[in-house]
């Protein structure tokens, strides 16, 4: 009996070896390139350029606050030698004024609306600290401006303004003693001020940040009750 012939199995349609694909693209490429070989050569100058004039940027910026930082460093010192506020702020106004957009412009700033206020200048103090507390929760010395801003306006006989400084810090700063801080000012200032219940909101929260059993939490808590007991009045 003949035995049964197996179907031959297809072969596969044939196709371009890998290789020569390969060689095909590249041929394609460079005859695209030799086409737009002046726009290629344009865009790489541009970008050539652009990367430079980042690389100047960032190296003068590192640069220019390393000197903000050593001479800051120098000026502070002498500043809390020397004690004398009109010598002190004329100073820290030229360093300001040199390194302004650097941390340290800040740091100078905060310097200044301290001396000021310690010189029982509160108008003074005012306008530096309210340009270092602008950038509350993106710099570290934000937030202590913004403190000192308070007091200077507490000093000016300005309470809501003072208030509502605090609460901006209690608010956006990054620093949990620096937010209780803030807040427990505001809410003092709102009891002095004849809102009670503006303070009572404030303790609640105060309590609420700090932890259970502290002294923090218990002052807090004695000074909520107290402010309770104004509201009802």
């Amino acid at each position: 009996m003949a035995q049964p012939v197996a179907p031959q199995s297809r072969r596969p349609a044939s196709t371009p070896d890998s290789d020569d694909l390969v060689l095909a693209r590249a041929l394609e490429f460079s005859a695209w390139a030799r086409r737009h070989a002046r726009i290629i050569i344009v865009v790489a100058l541009v970008a050539a350029v652009v990367l430079g004039g980042l690389i100047i940027q960032r190296t003068r910026e590192a640069n220019r606050a390393e000197q903000a930082a050593a001479e800051f460093m120098q000026l502070e010192q002498s500043v809390l030698v020397l004690g004398d506020p009109n010598v002190a702020s004329t100073d820290l106004q030229r360093f300001i004024e040199r390194f302004d957009g650097t941390t340290y412009a800040d740091e100078a700033r905060v310097l200044l609306g301290r001396i000021q206020l310690q010189a029982n200048q509160p108008q003074a103090a005012i306008p530096p600290l309210q340009e270092a507390s602008r950038r509350i929760g993106r710099t570290p010395v934000a937030a202590q401006a913004g403190l000192l801003l308070g007091a200077a306006y507490e000093q000016a006989e300005n309470p809501q303004a003072a208030i509502e400084t605090y609460l901006q810090v209690g608010r956006d700063s990054r620093s949990d003693f620096e937010r209780q801080q803030a807040l427990a000012a505001a809410a003092a200032l709102r009891q002095q001020t004849g809102d009670p219940a503006g303070a009572v909101e404030l303790y609640r929260q105060l309590v609420g940040m700090t932890e259970e059993g502290s002294f923090d939490r218990t002052v807090y808590e004695m000074r909520l009750a107290e402010a309770e007991a104004l509201a009802r009045q």
